[in-house]
């Protein structure tokens, strides 16, 4: 490696040439870079300590619980993601906002939101969300609430309480527009952190501190939340995961779960799922002419059966269930699962025991054979999560 010695000539020099710079562009292109390498870059010279402010971070504290989230926050304002508020910034009551870390090992924003869920019943069903981080674009803003009128600044280290929501128009899923407060509630060992209730009380009480002036202590637990990959099908307690998703993060959940590994290909208008480390077959879904896919990513057929609330989809997580429950120990028994898997007038279900195959036949239905095909990779794996 060859390294080059400047003189103190040559530094004055190029120090003038950057100081010739327009900020827009030095802070353009201090956009690209990750907290820890902005800040060294903001160190360099006097200009750009007055130029690239020191970033607003802050910890999330619940004392009624004796805990708090363990990542520290940046501040970005939900209409301009890219920025990112400075210490001398002040939050605001009934503001919306997006609060971010950075995840070093894949170099990118990871967005704090909520992910898992599990439904329970109250006279009426509703939904227990657990929190999470989310990489990619954020689909979830936070406001703060309480403590001020909307429009005021929110003073630090005082009770106030969160809420979050999405934009999704669809209810029932972690990014629907439903917004809910974020709780968080005393454990045996240690504390859950939560998203469930439309009614803030002392669960939902919580301290926004600098973290300059977080102190740490031995009776304050530290909550330290999963970096989540963004599923690519998602229903309910169900998620379908590709190899590019989750290179973003980890197809979990802290609820009771279990993953199941499968490949997944397309050929000749069928989708075909094989649960290799459980199940000695595969299964068939075709692509219809009568579902009307535009999109052309390998997922797209999947997202169209979610929409449709097809049977056939409905059959893919009995697919998933089964080899799930398989992992777990129960026998397996080809007859049942055929069976309970063609309990629908729309679709029979058929064996191929030459191919080791068991697929959907639909009577008088066009399989969508222009839809692409794609190869099976056995190099790949592919992720169903099922969070109950």
């Amino acid at each position: 490696m060859n390294f080059q010695i400047y003189s103190e000539v040559e530094i004055q020099q190029k120090c003038y040439t950057m100081d010739l710079l327009p900020s827009e562009i030095i802070l353009n292109a201090t956009g690209f870079l990750n907290p820890a390498d902005r800040w060294r870059f903001s160190a360099s010279c006097r200009r750009f300590r007055e130029l690239i402010k020191v970033p607003l971070r802050i910890r999330i504290v619940s004392r009624s619980s004796r805990s708090c989230l363990k990542a520290q926050f940046y501040v970005s304002p939900a209409d301009d993601p890219v920025s990112c508020l400075s210490a001398d910034d002040v939050l605001k009551f009934g503001t919306e906002y997006l609060f971010w870390t950075f995840d070093y090992e894949r170099e990118n924003r990871v967005f704090l939101g909520k992910h898992g869920q599990k439904m329970l019943y109250n006279e009426q069903p509703h939904f227990l969300y657990t929190l999470g981080l989310r990489p990619r674009h954020p689909n979830q803003t936070w406001r703060v609430l309480k403590g001020g009128l909307e429009g005021d600044p929110v003073p630090f280290e005082t009770m106030v309480g969160l809420d979050v929501g999405g934009k999704h128009p669809r209810p029932h899923r972690p990014d629907s527009t439903q917004r809910l407060f974020l709780s968080a509630h005393t454990l045996t060992l240690g504390a859950l952190w939560y998203v469930i209730q439309d009614k803030w009380s002392t669960d939902e009480e919580l301290q926004l501190v600098r973290c300059q002036d977080f102190a740490t202590s031995d009776e304050v637990i530290e909550k330290e939340l999963i970096t989540h990959a963004v599923p690519d099908v998602l229903d309910g307690g169900y998620s379908l995961y590709s190899p590019e998703s989750l290179r973003q993060g980890k197809a979990s959940c802290e609820l009771f779960h279990a993953t199941v590994d499968f490949r997944y290909w397309i050929q000749n208008g069928t989708m075909y799922f094989h649960a290799f480390q459980t199940l000695n077959f595969s299964f068939g879904v075709p692509i219809l002419d009568e579902d009307n896919v535009v999109e052309t990513l390998p997922t797209s057929p999947l997202l169209i059966l979610l929409k449709k609330n097809s049977s056939r989809w409905w059959a893919i997580k009995h697919y998933m269930s089964t080899a799930a429950d398989v992992a777990e120990g129960r026998e397996f028994n080809l007859e049942s699962f055929m069976r309970t898997a063609k309990d629908h007038e729309d679709h029979t279900i058929v064996q191929d025991k030459s191919h080791d195959l068991v697929y959907i036949e639909v009577q008088d239905a066009v399989i969508e054979k222009n839809f692409p095909d794609f190869a099976r990779d056995n190099c790949k794996t592919w992720k169903f999560l099922l969070c109950g």
